[in-house]
């Protein structure tokens, strides 16, 4: 797994505050970036218990493959849990045929240990453009409430749990490939 980014492999809990005014745009040209409020959260780590408010935002005008998400771009056998996002999302990438994600987590990806999502809720807009890929499986852009993409490695026995999560964010896309969930 590409794993560049501001990598997060620590445990972080926001007591139930709320972040405002933070404005994020991943307007990246290399392939394999990572963006997010944590870029990229490593095995092991541990992100809980916040908000993103409405004051907040995520824009995606990468031109390479990317994952991008309001609370991560990247989630690497790792735990996410007990987070709500009222931010905005719009996706205005353009990369070809080539995977680019976007939600409150980008892409997930497990090896040894699985990932858990638990108990998280988008309630953003999400607005995705598209005029050059409408790819289907791995090579598409994905764009999504909760969770962009998700995939093991090759015969691992670990798993992603996504449980307890919804999206009452109105989605708007032009994407192959977009789901609230």
């Amino acid at each position: 797994p590409v794993n560049e980014g501001n990598t997060w492999a620590a445990k972080f809990d926001g007591n139930g505050r709320k972040i405002s005014g933070l404005k994020m745009v991943a307007a990246g040209t290399e392939d394999g970036a990572n963006y997010g409020l944590f870029g990229v959260l490593a095995p092991g780590a541990l992100v809980q218990n916040f908000i993103i408010d409405a004051s907040c935002s995520l824009e995606v005008t990468a031109t390479a493959s990317v994952a991008t998400g309001t609370v991560a771009g990247y989630v690497y056998d790792a735990t996410v849990r007990d987070v709500t996002n009222h931010a905005p999302m719009t996706f205005k990438g353009k990369a070809g045929e080539v995977f680019m994600g976007m939600a409150m987590i980008g892409q997930v990806f497990c090896q040894t240990e699985g990932v858990t999502v638990d108990s998280c809720h988008n309630y953003g807009e999400i607005t995705a453009e598209n005029t050059d890929n409408m790819q289907a499986g791995a090579k598409a852009y994905h764009v999504a409430g909760i969770v962009g993409f998700a995939n093991a490695l090759s015969g691992s026995t670990a798993v992603n749990t996504i449980s307890d999560c919804s999206n009452a964010g109105n989605i708007t896309s032009a994407t192959g490939r977009s789901a609230g969930i």
